[in-house]
């Protein structure tokens, strides 16, 4: 009898705690959802609809349409009833490296609530979400944790599995061991956050040492206002990484990407592209982690990516320092910061005959009225010198090349009108030396290629990289001509004579080739945004985006740019003054031949006038 009382005390006693247990878990529910809902309406601002993943009941999306007077819509990606997840699954294929590159579409969504009990229910929604045409790793996460057994003992496993999906702006709701309903969140880079976190003591996940867990307790947020509460949820972790390492990739360009090793971090590159990247993560406080690539990324044959693409969609790399064009290449590409366009190299059109360019120096009006000139000038110095037509034509030529007279007249009116007439000569030479020198000034070419329509009648072929093939591959009238062919060797076959035309960046195109009588070089016939190629994931895409952003609205891109050209000039001016060395010397001759002449008819003036008075004597 006394075991029987005491089993049905027992057992009594074990029905009122699970009953108390069973009250408390409700309890603990309903403030949950209390809590959770307060943060979306107050925080998250919702205005395109809450994407729902995890453990999800239909009571608590009933619950939440009623908050929101069932105008805003629920997207439910649950873990058994995932048809929502087939419906709008992405391809796997994401890249069509045919004729035409396609951007993948996606529907990306800002605020994700996510019900979970434990770290493989987190991981099983979070990759449900990231193969979803709604992922966006940008947005604003809630996690709600209902396990009431382990609690927030699991808070630094959950956020820690959030941020290896490169999740920043996230925050956990769960009850600690004291039932107190607890928010966290964390910051993988440094220690430092706003006053109102508490820094959680002693836990670290994985490896990390920077990685931070935060906590505050819900009971705090009583007297705040949900402005200020909502500003410290969701703070900046990217104002300042503390020297967190970014790993980026990069093509080494003599123009574009110059390198010097003898200068240490991002200060070894030199150009726009090492600039802007020394500018934008001195801002962040973050260093860098380079892969050196020989080549650019390109598509070869087959559609596949290789070198430096094939690394950012694996993510080996998550931003490539090299800039391109904007187009519909890559998936995920910055904030367009200048533009620029597409130049044609081609080899220009040689005259075969001299005759050309001297038609092009002396134009038949300007020859006909020297010849008449010059008849006249003959004339009038046959009569002048008393001497034959041949001699006067000689003493022309001899006046025109500012050679000394073989004689002068004796008659002194006659040589007062022969001085005016060599001052006249003097004239006449100068003009003929200007239109002579012109030869060396105006070009023995003509452009061939500058426009669109140029380049259809050119009939030429095209070469230009795997990447433009959408440009021009596709163009019905281009695209049995494009070919496949890097740049540099695109130049070297111009310059051997090939009768290509080789299409490049503006940049690029000018950095490579010079225009002159061998090449020439068009304007932009394109118009394009330039933008850098980012790995889809990125975290920082959104900071990397407004710092770049800035500079090119206060001008630095375009004295980065500035910077570049006169570097690129004075370059190029040392190859012009070794040009101009090598013809140096002939400059000097001609300069001496000259200053003899003068003194030759100087002496030749004087010994005149002493033969003349000694014979007067």
């Amino acid at each position: 009898m006394k075991l029987q009382n005491v089993l049905l005390k027992l057992f009594f006693f074990t029905c009122v705690q699970a009953t108390h247990g069973h009250f408390d878990n409700f309890k603990n529910e309903d403030e949950l959802s209390n809590s959770m809902i307060d943060i979306l309406r107050y925080c998250s601002a919702p205005i395109d609809g809450i994407v729902l993943s995890g453990n999800w009941d239909y009571k608590d999306v009933i619950k939440l349409n009623k908050v929101f007077n069932f105008s805003l819509p629920l997207i439910l990606i649950g873990l058994h009833e995932d048809f929502h997840f087939k419906k709008h699954k992405r391809l796997k294929n994401i890249y069509n490296m045919t004729d035409t590159v396609m951007k993948k579409k996606k529907y990306p969504g800002a605020n994700f609530l996510i019900m979970v009990h434990s770290n493989s229910s987190l991981s099983q929604a979070l990759n449900m979400l990231r193969e979803s045409v709604l992922w966006n790793h940008e947005g604003v996460f809630l996690i709600v944790c209902k396990n009431f057994e382990d609690r927030c003992r699991t808070a630094g496993s959950f956020l820690y599995l959030a941020w290896s999906f490169h999740i920043l702006s996230v925050t956990l709701l769960c009850y600690d061991d004291d039932d107190v309903l607890q928010v966290y969140t964390f910051n993988p880079f440094t220690r430092l956050a706003p006053k109102f976190w508490n820094v959680v003591e002693g836990e670290r996940e994985g490896k990390d040492t920077r990685w931070t867990l935060l906590k505050k307790s819900v009971n705090d947020l009583v007297n705040v206002s949900y402005a200020t509460i909502c500003e410290n949820l969701n703070f900046d972790k990217t104002k300042n990484l503390d020297g967190f390492t970014l790993k980026m990739g990069a093509y080494i360009h003599p123009k574009l990407l110059s390198y010097d090793p003898k200068k240490t971090g991002l200060r070894r590159f030199g150009g726009v592209n090492g600039e802007i990247s020394l500018a934008i993560w001195s801002h962040l406080n973050a260093t860098a982690s380079i892969n050196f690539y020989s080549k650019s990324g390109f598509i070869d044959d087959n559609g596949s990516l290789q070198s430096s693409l094939r690394d950012l969609l694996k993510g080996k790399i998550e931003i490539f320092m090299n800039m391109n064009l904007m187009r519909e290449f890559w998936k995920l590409q910055s904030y367009p910061h200048e533009t620029a366009g597409f130049c044609m190299v081609s080899r220009k059109d040689s005259f075969s005959q001299v005759s050309f360019h001297y038609y092009n120096v002396f134009q038949p009006e300007a020859s006909l009225f020297l010849g008449v000139i010059c008849l006249t000038l003959a004339v009038t110095l046959k009569y002048l010198t008393n001497r034959s037509f041949h001699f006067a034509a000689l003493e022309l030529v001899r006046m025109i090349v500012m050679t000394p007279t073989l004689s002068t007249p004796r008659n002194p009116v006659i040589k007062s009108l022969f001085v005016y007439f060599a001052l006249q000569m003097m004239l006449l030479n100068t003009y003929t030396h200007s239109r002579l020198t012109s030869f060396d000034v105006v070009p023995r070419t003509s452009p061939t290629i500058d426009t669109d329509v140029d380049l259809i009648r050119s009939n030429l072929m095209i070469y230009g990289t795997l990447s433009y093939n959408e440009l021009f591959g596709a163009d019905p009238w281009l695209k049995d001509r494009y070919r496949f062919g890097k740049y540099p060797e695109c130049v070297e076959r111009l310059m051997r004579g090939s009768r290509i035309i080789c299409i490049a960046g503006c940049y690029e195109a000018k950095f490579n080739a010079y225009e002159g009588d061998v090449l020439h070089v068009s304007d932009a016939i394109r118009q394009f945004y330039m933008s850098f190629s980012v790995n889809e994931y990125w975290p920082f895409y959104s900071k990397f985006n407004e710092v770049l952003r800035r500079l090119s609205e206060a001008g630095f891109i375009r004295l980065y740019r500035q910077r570049e050209a006169e570097s690129f000039l004075r370059d190029l001016s040392s190859k012009n003054k070794d040009y101009r060395g090598f013809f140096q010397p002939f400059w000097y001759l001609w300069i001496y031949g000259t200053v003899v002449a003068v003194v030759v008819f100087s002496v030749e003036m004087v010994f005149y006038e002493v033969k003349k008075r000694l014979e007067v004597r």
